[in-house]
């Protein structure tokens, strides 16, 4: 896969752009807490949000570095997603990264970003990011 000067392909910007549809649409769920009987209460994806985190390793859109540092950041755009509007690549790469490496220590995080509005708001701007650098 050649990369542009955004780092990376257009094919991995596609790839997870194509779930922008599906997560909008209208009752879709991305996940939720399951609990009853002996079971210790715990997040349980979907799917298609397991398959999601996983595109996101496979095609690199994940950093690595200290995550942890950027949560702050994070934490900014989870109470504000708006503020994605104006973001650039890098941003919304450490956004995503802090998004689902935050779920070894606060399960359910990634579905938080989901119910914010977070997730959404920063893969509508992936996608304009796309657009614009793709001309697509």
């Amino acid at each position: 896969m050649p990369e542009s000067d955004l780092g990376l392909s257009r094919q991995q910007l596609d790839a997870v752009v194509a779930f922008l549809p599906l997560f909008e649409h209208d009752g879709f769920e991305f996940g939720r807490w399951v609990s009853g009987g002996s079971a210790i209460p715990h997040f349980r994806y979907s799917p298609e949000a397991r398959e999601f985190i996983d595109l996101l390793y496979e095609q690199g859109i994940l950093q690595s570095g200290d995550w942890l540092s950027w949560s702050p950041a994070a934490e900014r755009f989870h109470a504000n997603p708006e503020l994605l509007d104006e973001a650039d690549l890098n941003t919304i790469r450490r956004l995503l990264t802090v998004c689902v490496r935050s779920e070894r220590m606060d399960e359910g995080h990634l579905g938080s970003s989901f119910d914010s509005g977070c997730l959404l708001a920063a893969l509508r701007r992936l996608k304009a990011i796309r657009d614009e650098h793709y001309h697509a």
